[in-house]
């Protein structure tokens, strides 16, 4: 993934910047440019769109990355349950 041809994205130097471009903001996220798109569509997702272009606010990005974890880590039983269940499971 490049920035400008001949630039390749170097993640760790993204700390640096305060907008990403929505090809270093999946980068930073680890997922595909296909399952970061469908995160721009949900609420609340800190996206600022304008005539001729889309950044992401990085902060704003780490605090929405950190309630989408807490939420689902809420859905979950605790490990020590899911351990349980497995070795009941396999009875």
């Amino acid at each position: 993934m490049s920035l400008e041809p001949g630039r390749e994205l170097d993640i760790a130097q993204l700390d640096r910047f305060l907008l990403l471009t929505r090809e270093q903001a999946a980068a930073l996220c680890q997922v595909s440019d296909t399952k970061f798109d469908e995160w721009t569509r949900e609420d609340g997702f800190p996206i600022l769109r304008g005539p001729h272009f889309v950044r992401i606010h990085r902060t704003e990005l780490d605090k929405w990355l950190a309630r989408r974890a807490v939420e689902a880590n809420a859905h979950r039983p605790p490990p020590s349950v899911r351990r349980s269940a497995r070795i009941d499971a396999r009875g």
